[in-house]
């Protein structure tokens, strides 16, 4: 990605948090780097972002659909690397919600 993005500006591989006027650019090179807040200087100048605070949930939720087999020690391994309940992957399972 990098030889992509610098290929014809050259005076970006020198630019770093600070020089941003944005604080939204700051933010972001905070987060995901510097290459990141470029990138998307570059590829998506004008539009407007909402990063909705379900959203992790949602992925979380449809992870676990794609991998639980219906296990107790399933259950409980994705319960811990999610951080959800083993309850929650059990109503999860029985119910059947689409997410």
């Amino acid at each position: 990605m990098e030889n992509d993005l610098f290929k014809n500006k050259p005076w970006l591989k020198e630019i770093t948090k600070e020089d941003f006027h944005s604080e939204d650019l700051k933010m972001i090179a905070d987060f995901a780097g510097v290459e990141a807040a470029i990138s998307l200087l570059l590829n998506m100048r004008g539009y407007t972002f909402t990063i909705p605070c379900k959203e992790e949930l949602i992925l979380k939720t449809r992870y676990i659909k794609r991998i639980y087999d219906g296990s107790k020690t399933c259950r409980r391994k994705l319960a811990k690397e999610c951080g959800v309940t083993e309850n929650y992957i059990y109503k999860l399972y029985n119910k059947g919600e689409s997410v």
